[in-house]
């Protein structure tokens, strides 16, 4: 089977830095998949994709992938728009009307229209969330709103099907297994929060009588266990040197240990000398 990539962008994912594209590019030529840059389709046949340069991709099965679009609600509205989507403030409001609260991919900060963040990705949705319920509660008792600043960047995970990953944070990209179970661990621990089992005391048997509170789990002592090997391992991270970090982050594709190289990650997002230094040292073999 011979696969195809079109692209309008010279790379993909272009608002990623090259290190990072420069490996998705990699991963495409491993699994024999073309990449067609510089690319606008004009029609799509039964047999072919046609390009306005006039260049024809045969095919039997074109899958359309596109980034996020505002919905024709959008446009029907009289909601304030910006950049074809709803214009809200800082607060998550509408800038036309005030009782109306919006964020995620449906949105354009008027404060941050020329940033390069936020990006239309679930982190800033998620984020953005907790602000807009605080504020349609205090919109409803004329309280103070509480400003939403959004991060001006957030760590980056691309599968590739292979049981690898394509991480990206802090302008450098990382490649393996570790970084897929990263994902998997982050994702999976995401849908824990919509888990019955965890949000009820003996689901199975008492259905929803008895919420569990504070999302408290129910064996503690397995979360008290796993609570203190993250702990040493957040302890090991913090004692490292620069050049012991980037060693780890510069592991082979087939390591799988995450844990100690997300604790890696995250005191560099605490400690702008330490990561600049982990970044200087930082030598993949990919």
């Amino acid at each position: 089977m011979t696969v195809k990539l079109i692209g309008s962008k010279d790379l993909p994912v272009p608002e990623q830095t090259d290190a990072t594209r420069t490996q998705i590019v990699r991963k495409l030529k491993e699994k024999n998949i073309e990449y067609i840059p510089n690319a606008h389709v004009s029609e799509v046949t039964p047999t072919e994709v046609v390009l306005t340069d006039g260049r024809t991709v045969p095919c039997d099965v074109a899958i359309w992938a596109t980034g996020a679009e505002p919905q024709g609600v959008t446009a029907e509205s009289d909601l304030a728009i910006m950049k074809s989507f709803f214009r809200v403030n800082n607060f998550l409001q509408s800038t036309s009307h005030p009782n109306v609260f919006a964020g995620g991919d449906c949105i354009t900060m008027e404060s941050y229209v020329d940033k390069p963040y936020p990006t239309k990705a679930g982190v800033y949705a998620v984020r953005a969330g907790p602000f807009i319920a605080k504020n349609l509660v205090n919109f409803i008792q004329n309280k103070p709103l509480e400003e939403y600043v959004p991060q001006t960047g957030f760590l980056s995970l691309m599968m590739t099907g292979d049981g690898n990953c394509i991480g990206a944070k802090f302008g450098i990209c990382f490649v393996g297994k570790w970084v897929w179970e990263l994902k998997d661990y982050i994702d999976m621990s995401f849908m824990d929060l919509f888990n019955p089992e965890y949000l009820f005391t003996d689901y199975k048997t008492k259905g929803t009588a008895e919420p569990i509170e504070n999302y408290v789990l129910f064996d503690d002592e397995k979360e008290d266990e796993k609570k203190q090997v993250i702990e040493g391992l957040k302890k090991q991270a913090y004692a490292m040197s620069a050049e012991e970090g980037a060693k780890h982050l510069s592991c082979g594709e087939e390591e799988t240990e995450f844990q100690l190289r997300w604790q890696i990650l995250t005191r560099m997002h605490f400690e702008e000398e330490w990561r600049n230094e982990v970044i200087k040292h930082y030598k993949p073999n990919y």
